[in-house]
């Protein structure tokens, strides 16, 4: 094994030799020396193993013995190396990109967020930089389960997160806590308060006392309905409290004002856009061609493209796209008809907003009127809906006490 090992590594040749005298040829080659090996003939034809070296001195001694010689073969590093000699650069080259290729994917650089509805990713992404968990660290300086504890303890919205590596991003997997809902505690005493001014049009009653009824003219924070209880006998004085419970509807009044200008500043963009383009590693930044100079009248598009070499391997390799776009202002004047509509519209989308899906709308007014170029609306609503709310009776102990020693 180690001759073996130590001609490839040298270098040999197979050769074969043909003619009447093989028997006088090979005699005078041990004779004279010369080292072979692995020996095999075949009639006049003998093929056998050598080095370069006893190549070049067998040929003299063939020629002598009216044989031909020549190579069959060349094998070992030495006629490797000379094989591939062009290649070098190129293997060279593979190497280092491998190398560069690893030493690029030890790192995080891209990080990704799933699952949040509520959270805003820019923030968590934030969050996770104040950590020390983010893009251009080390993969194996970042502890995952730290990091999951970490962000758990950032947000109080956060039931669960699963943070793990896809090639060179930082996955993060979140399950944000459903908002608890408002949960009554029925045995707790509570009195029906009015959220705003109106007009009783509705009040149905199952528990406590009502201090309203139909047609009664209310003001936001009157009681509706009392759970407060008076127990008064020949032989018992007393107040009992209980958990108030009621439908109550109203006719309550809203007012919206809303208002837009006949004449309206619009951007003309121009056609003589000017494009440049960067090239952005880590954190250099290299810009082709001469940059615009700044204007006024200028907006800035950037278009920015990560090379990734799949979606797994984002690399830390940017293309930056900039168009700077010029505009002139120019200035509109819309119709009346058409600032009334924009305003109808946004008027009843706000009165919308403010009753929410319950509200019914009774009837409303919208009138319009124009000063100094503004055309101004307000839309006058008269809308039945619930005004009530539960709060809880404050100091029930002491009151309870009270009414016990008189």
């Amino acid at each position: 094994m180690f001759v073996y090992l130590w001609n490839y590594i040298k270098g040999y040749v197979i050769v074969q030799i043909s003619g009447p005298k093989i028997e006088k040829l090979l005699n005078g080659a041990l004779n004279d020396g010369i080292y072979f090996w692995d020996a095999k003939k075949d009639g006049d034809t003998v093929i056998l193993k050598t080095t370069m070296t006893g190549f070049k001195e067998l040929k003299p001694i063939a020629f002598r013995a009216k044989s031909n010689i020549m190579i069959l073969e060349k094998r070992g590093l030495p006629h490797i190396n000379f094989k591939y000699r062009k290649r070098r650069i190129f293997a060279a080259g593979s190497i280092l990109f491998v190398a560069l290729f690893w030493f690029l994917t030890s790192f995080v650089w891209l990080i990704e967020i799933e699952g949040n509805n509520f959270l805003e990713e820019t923030d968590i992404i934030a969050s996770l930089r104040d950590g020390g968990y983010t893009t251009g660290v080390l993969k194996s300086r970042l502890d995952l389960r730290e990091a999951e504890e970490f962000l758990i303890s950032q947000y109080n919205e956060i039931l669960w997160t699963g943070i793990n590596f896809e090639g060179t991003k930082l996955k993060v997997q979140i399950t944000e806590a459903i908002p608890k809902p408002i949960i009554h505690n029925e045995t707790e005493p509570t009195n029906i308060l009015a959220t705003r001014d109106g007009i009783i049009t509705y009040i149905a009653t199952s528990s406590g006392i009502p201090l309203v009824k139909q047609g009664d003219t209310v003001k936001k924070g009157d009681i509706l309905v009392s759970g407060a209880l008076p127990l008064n006998s020949d032989v018992v004085k007393d107040m009992h409290y209980v958990n108030s419970n009621a439908a109550i509807l109203a006719k309550t009044v809203y007012s919206l004002e809303a208002s837009l200008p006949l004449n309206k500043e619009q951007k003309v963009y121009l056609e003589d856009y000017k494009t440049t383009y960067s090239i952005k590693f880590f954190n250099t930044q290299i810009d082709f061609g001469t940059k615009p100079k700044s204007a006024e009248n200028v907006d800035t598009l950037i278009s920015i493209n990560q090379l990734k070499l799949t979606s797994m391997f984002p690399l830390p390799f940017y293309w930056i796209r900039t168009d700077k776009v010029p505009y002139s202002k120019t200035i509109i004047t819309r119709t009346e008809e058409q600032i009334i509509d924009k305003l109808e519209g946004a008027l009843n989308d706000n009165l919308l907003k403010k009753i929410g899906k319950t509200g019914k709308i009774v009837a409303k007014e919208v009138s319009y009127s124009m000063h100094d170029g503004i055309i101004f609306g307000v839309l006058n609503a008269i809308v039945e809906e619930d005004i009530s709310i539960e709060k809880p009776i404050n100091n029930v102990s002491q009151m309870v006490a009270s009414s016990k020693l008189r």
